[in-house]
């Protein structure tokens, strides 16, 4: 199970620093229903035809388990059989999977809208399935889900039709209409940028949905500092020092100083942060509160310039992992040190922009291709 995790996981997973908590609320407002290991759109789709499909059998709640996995497995092999494999879960270890589609995207099915019934797949088969349903009771899955192709699942491709695109717009729009999914949906085909704020629509915005794009730019640009002297503690530690790091070091500072007042006077508000939209509701630690107040505080109130050698920050920063990992934590443990490859959570946060870019073409290119029967 670790090594798929570890294939389809981005970097952005590891969280050294311990502010995954307020990267994913962003996430969570910005790109409703997605995961780090999400990886193409058509899963939406090829999940509940699977379970539609045994559904519609008489197998006992222990017999349709191992149906729905037989269904995933064969998935796998048709899908290795079209030109597009890339994203395919299972591409290397086919039926020999651990994780399964369905298990990565079933919170992301409740949350567009496709799932209906509630709780999660160990409940769907001990209280949904076989369905000793009322008439007047709840679907499993959305009554206007496109219908399960004939081939299926002996033939598939991630190619969607635009029927099938069309419907996944709408669930997007429909569950999430205040996202920044349903925006860029609107807003036609998405830059090919590194981070979301640099698409041309976030000028467009809703006031409140663009503050939190706002917010969560000056985060992501601002932390970033941390995570950098943060390996250039443990490769001083461990080899000296290290001139990469330095220099991603001098090249952050110099990125604060560009946007210095405007970042300076966000940062002098730490309250309208965490009383923004994709935070307030959000349960971030209190030891994460003042991890990054005393990050922020540090930077905006000396010299950016000078953070490789603040004895201040340093001691922040190696606080910080202390407190995370306890014996564990490679700023204090050299056996732990040791193991370290030579960069840890070394990124910069984008909030899945990446994943949610993938997935967004892939309905795009659904929707903009001509109607089957044209």
């Amino acid at each position: 199970m670790l090594n798929i995790i570890s294939m389809f996981s981005g970097k952005e997973t590891l969280d050294e620093l311990g502010i995954g908590s307020v990267r994913d609320a962003f996430a969570d407002r910005f790109f409703p229903g997605t995961s780090t290991i999400h990886t193409r759109a058509k899963y939406m789709l090829f999940v509940p035809w699977a379970y539609q499909l045994v559904e519609r059998t008489r197998l006992s709640k222990d017999k349709a388990r191992e149906e729905v996995k037989r269904i995933e497995v064969r998935t796998i092999h048709a899908l290795l059989e079209s030109s597009d494999t890339s994203g395919l879960i299972g591409k290397e270890a086919k039926d020999r999977l651990q994780r399964f589609p369905s298990s990565i995207y079933w919170s992301g099915l409740y949350s567009w809208g496709i799932r209906r019934c509630t709780g999660s797949q160990s409940y769907y088969f001990e209280r949904r399935f076989p369905r000793r349903l009322q008439r007047d009771s709840l679907p499993n899955w959305d009554p206007y889900l496109p219908p399960i192709p004939d081939e299926f699942p002996g033939e598939a491709s991630f190619q969607l039709t635009r029927e099938e695109a069309m419907y996944l717009m709408d669930r997007i729009r429909v569950s999430h209409p205040d996202g920044l999914l349903t925006a860029l949906l609107e807003y036609g085909r998405p830059a090919d940028t590194h981070f979301l704020w640099q698409q041309p629509v976030v000028g467009q915005l809703e006031a409140d949905l663009g503050a939190d794009v706002e917010h969560a730019k000056n985060f992501s640009e601002t932390m970033w500092g941390a995570t950098v002297l943060y390996n250039l503690m443990l490769a001083q530690l461990r080899d000296g020092d290290s001139p990469e790091y330095r220099d991603d070091l001098r090249q952050w500072a110099l990125a604060i100083r560009d946007r210095w007042d405007a970042l300076t006077r966000w940062a002098s508000s730490p309250a309208t942060f965490w009383g923004s939209t994709a935070l307030r509701a959000a349960r971030i630690p209190w030891r994460t509160r003042a991890f990054v107040e005393n990050w922020l505080r540090l930077v905006y109130s000396g010299k950016p310039e000078g953070m490789a050698e603040n004895e201040q920050a340093r001691e922040l920063i190696k606080r910080r992992e202390g407190a995370l990992k306890w014996n564990r934590a490679r700023l204090h443990n050299e056996r732990a040190r040791s193991q370290w490859s030579g960069s840890s959570g070394y990124f910069q946060l984008n909030y899945r922009w990446p994943i949610a870019f993938r997935l967004l073409n892939d309905i795009l290119d659904g929707y903009e291709r001509e109607c089957d029967n044209a």
